[in-house]
């Protein structure tokens, strides 16, 4: 649970969270700041690959289509965008194509536009498909034509949102979700150890490993007649609440729908993933699993009950700030790699392999790739895809 100095920081400064600042300042007209806010299909086809997993699984349908949606700041001296898409990661190669051809179309500056993804595990895995259409090595028409259009995709969500910024009024705040949708999967065990997935049942489980976080941050956009253009919500929980072989943007697509039954039909919601890599949809005190609309439904409806409690701001001025952040990577002994090689050909070989021992394999051999100090520097290329292995410096493909 967040301190309450905390909480009131993060609901003031919500869009800082999110890579952009709109701050309170004596001076500045509140018309000085124009907001406009856009969405795009980038739904892939059938057949095109699906992420979240460690096998490749085609497309079969969709469920709910996958959307980008921009958010564009202007005023007299700056201006910037922010696009959260129905992806499971933002690639550099991707990132860097779609902030090049924005600028251009645009004249934002490529360094002001920030590309995020929800997350979600029925989204596209799109890289390997990226990286050939980009490069110079043949690829799949249908794989081609699709890259083509998220990368256009996301440009023109970004013009569209830029063209029709407007005077606008903006109200921020924190809405705190009561109804129980998220949990932390790690607990401590009574022999000191930490393990995913056990169930309050087993009598070797003392607490949970962490925290949950149960505050929504928002941000709304309104015209100057209060009409509801956009809301912007961040909120802690792992986006893979569906599975299967269907394209679905999870639970944000069910908050869209919520919101949209309240404050009108062209409402556009742009979700923002917070700090989850712990904190998924599985209760450990109960054997029913929450589902991606009772998520999405609750979450909106928390978010719909506080709209009209939010604060305005009624002086701002846009400041556009950014930071790398460098973090040292972890290693991959040789033993340790070639462990991993053993386990990822039993899984090729499908024989049963645990879970978490699969994906601790996967993430060895990429480091290994990567280059650390003891690399081995062959793993088999079929372990990881043709892509990971043609790039060593694979990890330089994700921000």
């Amino acid at each position: 649970m967040l301190k309450p100095a905390r909480r009131q920081f993060l609901s003031q400064f919500i869009v800082l969270v999110i890579g952009l600042v709109v701050c309170t300042a004596n001076g500045f007209a509140n018309d000085s700041l124009r907001v406009g806010v856009a969405e795009a299909d980038i739904t892939p086809p059938a057949g095109f690959p699906m992420a979240g997993y460690y096998f490749e699984r085609l497309a079969e349908g969709t469920i709910d289509p996958l959307k980008a949606k921009a958010i564009v700041f202007r005023d007299a001296n700056s201006e910037t965008a922010l696009v959260v898409c129905d992806l499971i990661c933002i690639a550099t190669d991707l990132s860097q194509a779609v902030r090049k051809r924005a600028s251009e179309k645009t004249g934002i500056p490529a360094k002001n536009i920030v590309i995020s993804a929800t997350h979600s595990h029925t989204a596209p895995d799109y890289t390997k498909a990226l990286y050939l259409k980009l490069g110079s090595e043949r690829q799949e028409p249908l794989r081609a034509a699709y890259i083509e259009k998220l990368i256009s995709g996301l440009v023109e969500v970004i013009a569209k949102a830029h063209a029709a910024a407007r005077p606008a009024v903006l109200e921020c705040g924190s809405a705190t979700q009561t109804t129980p949708v998220s949990f932390n999967r790690r607990s401590v065990m009574r022999d000191g150890g930490v393990r995913t997935w056990m169930s309050y049942d087993n009598p070797d489980v003392v607490r949970a490993a962490g925290p949950i976080d149960p505050e929504i941050a928002l941000l709304t956009v309104r015209d100057e007649s209060g009409k509801t253009l956009g809301v912007v919500s961040n909120f802690a929980l792992h986006l893979d609440t569906v599975g299967g072989l269907k394209w679905s943007a999870d639970y944000p697509f069910f908050i869209e729908q919520t919101l949209r039954k309240a404050a009108g039909s062209e409402v556009v919601s742009i979700f923002g993933n917070g700090c989850s890599g712990d904190i998924n949809h599985v209760n450990p005190r109960s054997k029913d699993k929450n589902k991606a609309a009772f998520i999405g439904n609750s979450i909106g409806e928390s978010i719909q009950k506080q709209l009209g409690q939010l604060r305005r701001l009624d002086r701002t001025v846009l400041a556009v700030k950014s930071r790398v952040v460098k973090l040292p990577l972890q290693d991959a002994t040789k033993d340790e790699v070639a462990r991993s090689i053993r386990i990822l050909q039993a899984a090729q070989r499908k024989e049963k392999v645990d879970f978490l021992e699969h994906v601790t394999a996967y993430k060895k051999l990429m480091l290994d790739q990567r280059g650390t100090a003891n690399r081995m520097r062959t793993p088999p290329r079929t372990l990881l895809g043709a892509s990971a292995a043609r790039r060593p410096a694979l990890a330089r493909r994700f921000r």
